[in-house]
Order: structure tokens, then C-alpha cells, then sequence
């Protein structure tokens, strides 16, 4: 009887922690600085959030030569 009972008492545990851990969002910003944050650098917002973290240091240029050239997009 005790064993049932502890076993059922460690999967009641188990599951409670389980859905706890899963109502946690890890896509929503959650305090991070807008530009580290998931879509930051996207939409209207993009522009301003980069630039302010390059300002403030929470992100560094890469230098000439590294990476992929960006095109401006043209306009219809």
C-alpha cells in the first residue's frame, strides 16, 4: 500500500512540476534589451533597436570585410 501510495504521490509530483516548467515562454522578451530579444531587429521597431544597442555597447559592428553585404530593399 505505502509503495502505490508513494509512487502515485512522486507521478502527482512529477506532473506538477512538469506543467509548471511548461507555462514558462522562452520567445517572449522577459526584460532583455529589445534588441537581443526574439524579433527585436524586425518590424518598424528594428531600426531603433539596433542602433540604440550599438550605442549603449550591447552589440558591436562587425568590421569591413567580415560578413555578408546588406542591399537596401527598394521600394515598390
Amino acid at each position: 500500500m505505502t509503495r502505490s501510495a508513494s509512487l502515485a504521490a512522486a507521478l502527482a509530483l512529477g506532473l506538477a512540476m512538469c506543467g509548471s516548467a511548461q507555462a514558462q515562454s522562452v520567445g517572449a522578451p522577459a526584460g532583455r534589451e529589445p534588441a537581443t530579444a526574439a524579433g527585436g531587429t524586425q518590424g518598424i521597431a528594428g531600426k531603433r533597436n539596433v542602433e540604440r544597442a550599438f550605442r549603449q555597447g550591447d552589440a558591436v559592428r562587425a568590421p569591413r570585410g567580415l560578413g555578408v553585404p546588406v542591399k537596401a530593399r527598394q521600394r515598390r
